[in-house]
């Protein structure tokens, strides 16, 4: 008696241990550091002064809308305490024209110390005119 292993049985076990769902996409698992702290912070907390530990991460999110032309920058550089990890957009759910999405920037706290973390919201082709939206926190990290 011979015992075969069914091609769709293959198949489905191939997709359950690359981490695909079964239309081919990735799934996102969340995986959480033991130990490491997120921090979020918004518009809402403009010039505020923000104690993080080394090694916690700081996330600002900041409403965008890239179709009028106006996009957050780093508006200086990053302060040698922290690490910038990257930055991304997510598009606003819903079809509603106009919403604004999130920008998303994420840095790591490397060092202890104190230093000011500066965005700015700007068209990229308006040069030197102001932005209309800054965005600036003080950042102390303790070791």
């Amino acid at each position: 008696m011979e015992i075969g292993v069914s091609p769709v049985f293959l198949c489905a076990a191939l997709v359950w241990l690359c981490g695909c769902d079964p239309t081919g996409r990735h799934q996102h698992n969340e995986v959480q550091s033991v130990g490491i702290t997120t921090t979020e912070v918004t518009l809402g907390d403009k010039g505020r002064d923000l104690a993080i530990k080394s090694g916690d991460r700081l996330v600002i999110k900041l409403e965008e809308t890239p179709a009028t032309g106006y996009r957050w920058t780093l508006g200086a550089d990053v302060p040698p305490i922290l690490r910038f990890i990257g930055s991304r957009y997510m598009a606003p759910t819903g079809a509603q024209l106009g919403k604004p999405g999130l920008s998303e920037w994420t840095f790591e706290a490397e060092s202890s110390g104190e230093g000011q973390l500066y965005l700015k919201r700007s068209r990229p082709w308006d040069g030197s005119r102001a932005s209309s939206i800054d965005f600036e926190i003080s950042i102390h990290v303790m070791p």
